[in-house]
């Protein structure tokens, strides 16, 4: 990416080029999902149903980590679950740190963490676990959802910011030098990762105007 060029010596830079590897978009497109989403996901016993009425808020991740900004992520939920009784929350990805730092007991992951943190905040029968998803169930999850959130810290630009943009997801995207550059700003809802008030009204704001479970 340009900002991972930039980031070599100067005098360097001008022998670096950029490719962008791209992005199936036979496959990652806008969709329509009619009724009910279904999601068969590693963790899911069953496979877990979002009703086609309910306002849907998702999250994806190769890792829950302070890299992609799952703190800040779960810490947005009390006050959105609150203010909207009929929200649903799906997040993907598996309960792993890739990049980041572990928690501070290292005997227990990020999720379990911020699940201790937050306790009896979140109502766990609208907050749903998928673990990693099959293509097809992951672009139908980013075609349904109301509002997706991509958050990171500095560094690699991921996939699922590109797939969810072809997909024409309504995206919530933190603004950092790796990301800004990458879409225009019609076409995100850009937000401070911390600044965790923003956060919570920038995403009322979008998924009041969803319209659904209203």
């Amino acid at each position: 990416t340009v900002w991972q060029q930039q980031h070599f010596p100067e005098q360097y830079r001008s022998k670096i080029q950029v490719i962008f590897d791209g992005v199936d978009t036979d496959f990652f497109r806008p969709t329509m999902v009619e009724g009910d989403l279904l999601l068969e996901g590693k963790a899911c016993d069953q496979p877990l149903r979002i009703a086609a009425d309910a306002p849907l808020l998702t999250y994806a991740t190769r890792g829950m980590e302070p890299l992609r900004g799952f703190p800040q992520f779960m810490r947005m939920l009390p006050p959105l679950l609150k203010a909207i009784p009929a929200l649903q929350v799906v997040i993907a990805g598996d309960d792993r740190c890739v990049y980041s730092h572990p928690p501070d007991r290292p005997d227990r992951s990020w999720k379990q963490a911020l699940l201790e943190e937050l306790g009896d905040q979140l109502d766990h029968s609208r907050v749903h676990f998928t673990g990693s998803l099959m293509y097809r169930d992951y672009q139908l999850m980013l075609n349904r959802s109301d509002l997706h959130v991509y958050f990171t810290r500095s560094y690699v630009t991921s996939w699922g910011l590109f797939q969810a943009a072809a997909c024409g997801a309504s995206l919530m995207v933190n603004r950092d030098p790796a990301t800004t550059y990458v879409l225009d700003n019609q076409q995100a809802c850009w937000v401070a990762l911390d600044d965790p008030d923003q956060l919570v009204q920038q995403a009322l704001a979008v998924l009041s105007s969803a319209g659904r479970g209203r």
